[in-house]
């Protein structure tokens, strides 16, 4: 029997365009109603999670949410349980490797969002849709006394070089891929499963009383984790390979099915 479920948000309960659908929302508020806990596991940090808890309603009976890849579990009253960060002499080893290598990159502390350059292109995506961007200078920034994650920003091809030798060059962090144009440093064992195994612990519950639903490279953690790993159908072939089952896109309402069906003890869409 399913007892909680993990939803990513960007891609997977959210559609392309940062709005959750009137279907995914029903059966989220079904689940909650059969005794299920939601929790919201997302790259986001907490100020960004909130809106979407508020939407969702769970915020009025207390849930519990991972921010951050996992650097942060916390309740929906915002009661922090667990965070880890990276401290001063970690920003500055990071940061030399991203100016080696004249990268653009995003530094979250607490409700803030710093860059140092960021092309004016890149401000353009959707991912960026309602977030306020604070530019910093370089030196600013390196004397920063600690940070939640450092992001890498770049056209898909850029990261794809730069990918592998960011993680040969900082092997004592996380670093994970999260969007096409996102490349995530963040403290060492820091990520989505490690945040779930934590939730496991304090909640009692067994990692196969938990279903998980994902799309991206962060999000195969928490896949491996729990009894109930789902990928969706607009998910990368990597996360289709690690999960049990592939349900609809996002934009289909791959949430709501995955949902109905587990819930209703019948089987969502199998790996081949």
């Amino acid at each position: 029997m399913i007892r909680l479920i993990a939803l990513d948000l960007d891609d997977t309960l959210l559609r392309k365009d940062k709005t959750i659908s009137w279907v995914n929302q029903k059966a989220i508020a079904f689940a909650k109603s059969q005794g299920i806990k939601i929790v919201i596991a997302s790259g986001r940090p907490l100020f960004r999670i909130k809106p979407i808890l508020e939407t969702l309603g769970l915020i009025e009976d207390e849930n519990y949410l991972i921010a951050l890849n996992g650097g942060c579990i916390a309740t929906t009253h915002q009661t922090i349980l667990y965070q880890k960060q990276l401290m001063s002499q970690d920003i500055q080893c990071i940061l030399h490797e991203l100016l080696n290598r004249h990268l653009s990159f995003l530094m979250y502390q607490g409700n803030h969002i710093y860059t140092n350059q960021l092309d004016v292109h890149l401000r353009q995506l959707p991912i960026f849709q309602g977030v306020a961007l604070k530019e910093r200078p370089i030196v600013e920034l390196q004397q920063a006394s600690n940070a939640s994650k450092l992001i890498v920003v770049d056209t898909q091809a850029q990261l794809d070089r730069h990918q592998p030798e960011l993680v040969a060059a900082l092997p004592h962090y996380t670093i994970v891929r999260t969007t096409t144009y996102f490349l995530e440093i963040l403290p060492h064992h820091v990520n989505k499963g490690t945040a779930l195994e934590f939730l496991a612990s304090y909640l009692h519950i067994l990692p196969q009383e938990m279903m998980a639903i994902g799309d991206a490279e962060n999000d195969i953690p928490m896949l491996k984790m729990v009894g109930m790993g789902v990928a969706m159908a607009n998910a990368t072939e990597e996360v289709k390979q690690v999960a049990r089952y592939i349900t609809l896109s996002c934009e289909e309402d791959g949430v709501a099915y995955a949902i109905q069906n587990i819930i209703s003890n019948q089987h969502i869409v199998k790996k081949k």
